[in-house]
């Protein structure tokens, strides 16, 4: 072995428990702290959190999709007909008024997906306290599904519509929102500089999904000394956890394996 690489090895292996060992010390003095301060919440705050969190879902399920939703449309239109005006003055040339248009368009993809995805688990909470609630009245149970029906919708169509727009922008690219293989089709038409963007923005996802694992972990686990909401948290996580690493494995092996497929 390398005698010089060795030393190098030892060097920065060093450096890192410089930091690593206080990190472990604080991670076990709060893991310590977490587990008296469990027994101080479910003594005095578990059932009245739980209790306002509940009434304010009960409150606002039905109804929290159609204002979200709405909402996010309104502005989503108003940005789209704005870049639409941005683009229509665009010389072709300017890297700016580019730069100005791809913020736009990003926005509301951005917007798009994150109101889809808090209406996820309205609609969860809908069916739960509102749908499958005798009594929640039928104009409730009626707003819950509609709330749910406009996001599926808006997220669709707003997708398509600034995916058109870029494929307006840029005519090599291709793919449509509505087809199964949307991404790789779109994904093959960028240039090597968007697909290093597209690959290094999955990969920082994946180092902080792997991160933020850990934290939904305890929480779990600690959460359950509190509320007593079973085991069945904790499982979705380390499930999802696995399949996020497993899945990246895979990709990995496949790719090295068959690297004119990179």
């Amino acid at each position: 072995m390398n005698e010089e690489k060795r030393i190098e090895n030892k060097k920065t292996d060093k450096k890192a428990l410089k930091i690593f060992i206080p990190i472990l010390i604080v991670s076990v003095v709060v893991g310590f702290m977490m587990g008296y301060f469990k027994d101080f919440v479910a003594e005095n705050l578990a059932d009245a959190i739980e209790n306002g969190i509940v009434k304010v879902l009960i409150l606002i399920s039905p109804y929290i999709n159609l204002v979200i939703n709405i909402l996010v449309v309104v502005i989503c239109v108003v940005i789209i007909g704005n870049t639409k005006k941005k683009i229509a003055m665009w010389d072709g040339e300017n890297e700016t008024d580019y730069e100005e248009i791809d913020r736009n368009l990003s926005i509301v993809l951005m917007l798009s997906e994150l109101a889809f995805i808090v209406s996820l688990f309205f609609f969860a909470t809908g069916f739960e306290y509102t749908i499958g609630s005798d009594n929640a009245g039928v104009a409730a149970q009626i707003c819950c599904l509609v709330g749910f029906i406009i996001s599926l919708t808006q997220s669709m169509l707003l997708s398509s519509k600034v995916v058109n727009v870029y494929k307006e922008l840029n005519p090599e690219k291709q793919g449509s929102v509505y087809a199964m293989d949307f991404g790789k089709q779109w994904a093959n038409s960028c240039d090597e500089a968007e697909k290093l963007l597209i690959y290094k923005a999955a990969f920082g996802a994946y180092k902080f999904c792997n991160s933020f694992y850990v934290v939904i972990w305890l929480f779990c686990i600690f959460g359950n000394e509190v509320w007593h909401f079973g085991l069945m948290p904790a499982t979705i996580i380390t499930i999802v956890w696995l399949l996020n690493f497993i899945s990246y494995q895979a990709y990995g092996a496949y790719y090295s394996k068959n690297p004119d497929k990179v």
